[in-house]
């Protein structure tokens, strides 16, 4: 655990990661990857996050190696958002798919958006990662913070939203609105987490499928979840 954008958040080392298993369909051919994300360590390719349906298909964000250009990557397509990340400094990075166009918002900016060919996850069970690619390779040494996932694309607005407010602030409505189920299931999953004994070895033994919201939100701000537990998270395998 580490000093986050806003209270804690997950500090990486290289070779600690963190794998959540998804379940099947949880993606489909929509994505939204939003956090706020600190390098420590510029040292090599390296993949911030992945998601992977055990097939050859898989989404992936990442900072190249040389010129440390920020980047999104699927089996169909690279995009690049012309930004070059610098050593502990703070990004709020987006990358969302919409199943046509690929784009990346850095700082409440869009940095690029471009026509991509069609990109899906079929429907074996699917697994994700933090700071690393497949669970294997291309290590992370970075800073998470603030981290949600959608298998829909977020519009601009929304976008502005979560890098302006956070993630509570853009999420939480007072029981009312579209994102209220979210909300609420934010809170129960931190509620639970607070009574399991960190760290988990694996990540795993924590099922996060009673607290996705289908066709929407299906990783609710999991690294502000553990770092809110009962005791801190080691590293997890």
């Amino acid at each position: 655990m580490g000093k986050g954008k806003f209270g804690h958040a997950l500090e990486f080392k290289k070779g600690n990661i963190v794998t959540i298993p998804l379940g099947k369909r949880a993606m489909r051919n929509k994505a939204s990857v939003i956090m706020w994300l600190q390098f420590t360590d510029l040292g090599g390719q390296q993949n911030y996050f992945s998601v992977w349906d055990q097939n050859s298909n898989r989404l992936m964000p990442y900072k190249k190696e040389g010129g440390n250009m920020l980047r999104c990557w699927s089996n169909k397509w690279n995009v690049i958002s012309g930004v070059s990340a610098k050593k502990n400094e703070w990004y709020h990075i987006a990358n969302v798919y919409d199943g046509k166009k690929a784009s990346i918002d850095i700082n409440g900016k869009e940095k690029v958006v471009q026509d991509m060919p069609k990109f899906e996850l079929f429907d074996p069970p699917q697994t994700a990662w933090l700071a690393t690619d497949k669970g294997t390779g291309f290590l992370s040494s970075c800073v998470i913070d603030e981290f949600i996932f959608f298998s829909r694309a977020v519009t601009a607005k929304e976008v502005g939203e979560i890098f302006k407010k956070g993630i509570d602030g853009a999420l939480s409505v007072d029981g009312t609105g579209k994102y209220w189920e979210v909300a609420d299931r934010l809170g129960r999953f931190k509620k639970a987490m607070s009574h399991r004994e960190l760290p988990l070895e694996p990540l795993e033994e924590f099922d996060c499928k009673g607290f996705v919201a289908p066709n929407d939100l299906f990783v609710i701000n999991l690294v502000e979840a553990i770092a809110t537990a009962a005791k801190p998270l080691q590293r997890s395998h």
